[in-house]
């Protein structure tokens, strides 16, 4: 179980699965959206289709020869966002790659992969997929400018381990795609560094888990993938109103006991200092020490909040 991207190239990319022909070639990865599966498309290449049910979703469809020369005309993008050469090189072999089946399509479905956080079903994916190549056509112009925080963007923009490479950046990794020269640094720096975190916990973050709970209009039970919080019970309430109160509400009571857990310690300082004549002069010091640090403890506590709140009321 888990919730995919796939990109397919194919001669005929109509064609029923059990007509596929052997020369296709689809890969899934988990959990991601390698950026350059995304920077082979503009929005034009953003196309309707209709499931089984007769329900619309969106994919991003084109030629390889366009691909290719779309591709082709960003590859100013990666040695600058990823401040690595390795990533420009990536680059260049994927697109080689690509160029060997000039006269094949391409398909990017992500559909699974929106399904976490909206409707894939609804207008609201089509504006994601046309924020997804406004961000590469920005990278294209800019590639300093600043990243937003997204879902389907990494964490961070780095190239030291193989996962790296296959999550974020082609999809494709060793065994599809070797390149000798990125490889061997890539494997033998993973040899010398800690294990990397698990995909799912550095990509899905608080402020995306509370995103889900407040704009899905229905959550799976696979949608947080495992993802621990103490809110996760909110993911069994169908009713999309519903579970947003009753975020609210809990989400503030908890500032409420921060700011009240607060006074009463300030409350219990100032009685301590002011009725109990035998207090010492060190004894007093001891009091006025563990009040700022309980202070600042509980305001680093509502501050977080407040900051997750504000970025809740922005775009994601």
């Amino acid at each position: 179980m888990g919730h995919y991207s796939n990109l397919r190239i194919s001669s005929n990319l109509d064609q029923t699965e059990e007509k596929k022909s052997n020369d296709e070639i689809s890969i899934e990865v988990k959990y991601s959206i390698p950026l350059f599966w995304l920077a082979l498309f503009k929005v034009e290449d953003i196309t309707t289709l209709q499931d089984e049910d007769g329900l619309s979703y969106y994919v991003f469809r084109a030629t390889i020869l366009k691909s290719c020369e779309t591709f082709k005309s960003r590859l100013n993008i990666w040695s600058a966002l990823y401040n690595d050469e390795k990533v420009a090189i990536l680059a260049q072999s994927f697109l080689q790659y690509l160029q060997r089946t000039p006269t094949f399509s391409v398909e990017l479905n992500i559909t699974d992969i929106m399904a976490m956080m909206i409707d894939p079903f609804s207008i609201e994916a089509n504006n994601e997929m046309v924020d997804m190549i406004h961000f590469i056509e920005e990278k294209h112009r800019d590639p300093k400018s600043p990243s937003p925080s997204k879902y389907w963007l990494p964490k961070s923009f780095e190239l030291k381990t193989p996962q790296n490479r296959y999550l974020d950046i082609d999809g494709f990794g060793e065994s599809l795609l070797p390149c000798f020269e990125v490889d061997r640094w890539l494997n033998n720096h993973e040899k010398t560094q800690q294990p990397v975190k698990n995909k799912l916990n550095a990509s899905f973050d608080e402020i995306h888990f509370y995103r889900m709970l407040l704009s899905k209009a229905e959550i799976s039970p696979n949608s947080s993938f495992g993802f621990k919080h103490r809110f996760l019970f909110l993911t069994r309430i169908k009713n999309k109103a519903l579970r947003k109160w009753l975020f609210q509400v809990f989400f503030f009571n908890e500032i409420l006991f921060f700011c009240l857990l607060w006074l009463s310690l300030s409350l219990i300082s100032i009685f301590f200092l002011f009725k109990i004549s035998t207090v010492s002069y060190l004894e007093i010091t001891g009091i006025i020490i563990g009040l700022i640090a309980f202070s600042y403890f509980i305001f680093r506590k509502i501050a977080k909040r407040i900051k997750i709140f504000n970025q809740l009321k922005s775009p994601a």
